[in-house]
């Protein structure tokens, strides 16, 4: 899926929810995250927040703006008030991660480690 918007409607954005390789849920986002999507953005995150562990995948996002940015903001003060778990891919699209970088957002996500690389034998 592509974050290109549309020029007869609402930008693409998708949410899915599968289960997690280890506990919980993965809410995985496709698209773009604006003024216009955010609040659907919010709504899902917080809905699996509340129910159990979730892992976020931003892989799929290809824009996200200020609207987005205080959403996450907003979902990591949560997290810490009301205990949940949350982890964040660590992969994401150069745009989004300039984005996060850029409004110092990178040290406070908690950023999945990657799974540690078999020793060869």
């Amino acid at each position: 899926m592509t974050g290109d918007r549309s020029k007869s409607g609402p930008p693409i954005f998708e949410v899915i929810v599968s289960p997690a390789p280890r506990e919980g849920v993965t809410v995985a986002l496709a698209g773009e995250i604006d003024l216009v999507t955010a609040p659907q953005f919010e709504a899902a995150l917080r809905e699996q927040l509340a129910a159990g562990p979730v892992r976020l995948d931003l892989r799929g996002l290809s824009f996200i703006d200020s609207t987005g940015i205080r959403v996450l903001d907003a979902i990591l003060r949560d997290v810490r008030a009301h205990g949940w778990t949350l982890l964040v891919e660590p992969t994401m699209q150069p745009a989004v991660r300039q984005v996060i970088a850029l409004t110092g957002m990178t040290g406070a996500l908690p950023l999945d480690s990657p799974p540690a690389a078999e020793p060869h034998p």
